[in-house]
């Protein structure tokens, strides 16, 4: 089996050589990993004792150590670990850090949503690092960091990443007010916790704690959604040893999915299938499979037109329905995303009956009838939702003519939707709420599936995108509610509610059930007007986004906002798909579909707008300072403000440096600026830990690698005083 997991090779430019703000390398491997990594751990990859860990942190001037926390650390933010090392070590020292094995980080990089990918599909060479003694100079150099910081981490009191789940872990704790609702219309999410990766082993981080559960149900969700891959529940191929510890997972789910009932919630599974095998298990089946991904890992796409295939995907949707009855249903995504049937990433070469077809239709039918067989076999009332994501015009509506009318048809809103950005025209894939939809797609199909009596679902994004996805919630309530009240003239009356980001309970999900008045008197009676002018300045202002495609939503600086370093010279660096933004001015923009002065216009206007809403909010936070609704509100909106104006800063300052737009003689104003702008969101996220996280990628930022933006910054702007 150890064919299976061979990682992908080391090679290229050292990448991490042209970062210097501390005096020694193994100083990086420290302060990004200290109280997220255990001191032990820590000492093992550098080569030293955990005494001499604790010595080093302290003279950097780094936080008491708090092995608790490291624990919620390993257990719920590896993603953030192994980002934050992927320029410093190598593979073997990244397993010794994380305390795992290769196959371990194989399916954490090519499982967990994409992880490799956001890696850049690429692993830079590291040489080993170690510990050695400082140098006087080094010394004084490190002093001087820790004089720097010594503010920011002195507090004892101050709050630690992770906090939020000793509360979602509480449900006695939770203070709720059900809002009622239709339980008939699906309100479905993804849980605001959950990892993306292998959740239903014994001892790992619950994805459900008690305390979520009792806030989504007080909120009107019904149903919450996992991705599941179907070998790991149960040996549909028949390969005993792919779906090594189905049962404890099996066992699990059944578990999860009587836990909630109890909330009167369903289980929903996002599928993909059926999975492209890798080569070792693909060999033992001749004539299942089709292409060979095209990444080179010797993965093999599944013939769906087999009939052994077929039968064996019936069979195992049919295994899993009847080992756990009580599942709600599934989700399917059928083209692009994972390699699955021999046409779903939109080209069928390799097989000798699909490539023969001209579109993929026949394809995608037979996987949704394959698992509607196992459901209905299954004596299952579970439903199977047909996701269109990635469905092309003009065969997108065959699909819907052969399709049994019990499938449902879920549609992103957006899709397509025109936008305009300074008269420059973009386009709009998925996750936006900045322009509410419907896009021209999703109606279209809607409205034919109406038609044959089908049942019809929304994907929105009400709580959080990727245009900002590091809040628990935008609090742009009119923006939410127009999209909303757009697709009630529709006639979508269920909605699945988020991808992974955005499963936070409260902010916008009241919208389904309320008026944009009454969500604000949902925060203080008396001063509803306020806060409702207040955050009609931050819709109006996040309104003007420059979305074109997936460009700036995933590479953009939004996501990273005042945690991602400055570079004082070009690293030629690629921006990833919300992996590192870096200083690639160049994807940012679009490859130049916006602009660069446009963009640092735009994004200077969204701070500006944002920043009146705030002085609305300032205006009455001293007849509201016993409100915790307010406090979390003010706090969600100054956490947007510092991204947006931070956004705003590398912009103009990349533009300076590169492009000579503007006045060089701003930059060092920009970089005392980002500095301000980093200590503030300390702050921020020091009162609300939901502040820079992300289910799927963990956490953006957390204090160190904000510590580290601040020290960064002073290293460059010492350059331009000297």
């Amino acid at each position: 089996m150890s064919n299976m997991y061979n990682l992908p090779p080391e090679g290229g430019q050292e990448t991490f050589w042209s970062m210097e703000h501390f005096p020694e390398r193994f100083q990086f491997v420290i302060f990004r990993n200290w109280n997220r990594v255990p001191v032990e751990r820590i000492s093992w990859v550098l080569q030293t004792t955990p005494q001499q860990i604790l010595l080093e942190a302290a003279r950097l001037g780094l936080r008491e150590y708090s092995a608790e926390q490291c624990n919620r650390w390993m257990q719920r933010g590896y993603l953030t670990i192994i980002r934050d090392n992927w320029h410093i070590l190598n593979y073997r020292q990244l397993i010794e850090l994380l305390d795992v094995d290769s196959s371990k980080l194989y399916r954490i990089l090519t499982e967990e949503d994409f992880m490799f990918h956001k890696m850049g599909s690429f692993k830079p060479h590291c040489p080993d690092v170690y510990w050695s003694e400082l140098s006087e100079d080094s010394l004084q150099k490190t002093a001087r960091i820790a004089e720097l910081i010594a503010p920011l981490t002195a507090s004892k009191a101050a709050g630690y990443e992770f906090d939020f789940i000793n509360e979602l872990e509480n449900p006695a704790a939770q203070k709720l007010e059900a809002l009622g609702g239709n339980s008939e219309e699906l309100r479905l999410i993804y849980s605001y916790c959950a990892p993306f990766g292998d959740v239903l082993l014994p001892g790992t981080a619950d994805p459900f704690p008690e305390g979520l559960l009792a806030q989504y149900q007080a909120s009107g969700i019904n149903a919450v959604w996992y991705p599941i891959l179907l070998s790991s529940l149960t040996p549909w191929t028949g390969d005993e040893d792919y779906s090594e510890n189905w049962q404890l997972r099996q066992q699990t789910l059944r578990k999860l999915v009587e836990k909630l009932a109890r909330y009167n919630i369903k289980f929903f599974g996002y599928l993909n299938e059926p999975r492209a095998l890798p080569r070792e298990i693909a060999d033992r089946h001749p004539g299942w499979c089709g292409p060979e991904h095209r990444d080179g890992s010797g993965r093999r796409a599944l013939c769906i037109n087999n009939e052994q295939v077929y039968s064996a995907l019936c069979k195992g949707i049919h295994d899993l329905c009847s080992a756990v009855p009580g599942i709600g249903g599934f989700f399917t995504i059928s083209m692009s995303e994972n390699l699955t049937h021999c046409y779903s990433h939109f080209k069928a070469d390799g097989c000798p009956v699909c490539s023969k077809l001209e579109n993929p239709v026949e394809n995608i039918v037979k996987v949704h009838q394959a698992l509607w067989d196992g459901i209905k076999s299954a004596g299952s009332n579970a439903r199977l939702i047909a996701w269109s994501w990635g469905w092309q015009k003009p065969w997108d509506l065959q699909i819907l003519d052969k399709l049994p009318g019990e499938i449902e048809l879920m549609c992103v809103s957006e899709t397509e939707l025109e936008t305009d950005c300074c008269g420059i025209k973009g386009n709009i894939i998925d996750y936006s709420i900045a322009h509410p939809g419907p896009g021209p797609v999703a109606p279209r199909l809607w409205n034919y599936a109406k038609k044959q009596g089908r049942k019809i679902i929304a994907k929105i994004q009400l709580n959080a995108t990727w245009e900002l996805s590091c809040l628990p919630y935008i609090p742009v309530p009119q923006l939410a509610k127009q999209h909303l009240t757009n697709l009630e003239q529709c006639g979508i009356r269920d909605f699945m509610l988020s991808w992974t980001l955005g499963g936070a309970p409260g902010g916008n999900l009241p919208l389904t059930q309320q008026s944009v008045s009454a969500w604000c008197r949902n925060i203080s009676e008396k001063h509803a007007s306020s806060i409702e002018k207040a955050c009609s300045c931050f819709s109006e202002g996040f309104s003007k986004f420059p979305f074109d495609n997936t460009f700036l939503i995933y590479r953009g600086p939004q996501n990273f906002g005042c945690a991602n370093l400055l570079y004082a010279a070009p690293g030629n660096r690629q921006a990833t798909m919300v992996g590192f933004c870096f200083d690639d001015l160049k994807t940012w923009t679009g490859n130049w579909h916006y602009p660069p002065k446009i963009l640092e216009r735009v994004f200077m206007q969204m701070a500006e707008k944002w920043q009146q809403g705030l002085k609305i909010l300032q205006g009455i936070s001293s007849k509201l300072a016993d409100n915790s609704s307010f406090a979390e509100l003010y706090n969600i909106a100054e956490s947007a403000w510092c991204i947006l104006q931070s956004s705003a800063n590398q912009t103009a300052f990349y533009n300076r440096r590169d492009r000579h737009c503007g006045n060089p003689a701003e930059m060092p104003n920009l970089i005392e600026n980002e500095i301000e702008l980093a200590k503030l969101m300390i702050k921020c996220q020091q009162k609300d830990s939901r502040i820079g996280f992300e289910a799927s990628n963990h956490y953006m930022f957390g204090e160190n690698n904000l510590l580290e933006k601040i020290i960064s910054c002073q290293y460059i702007l010492n350059s331009y005083v000297q």
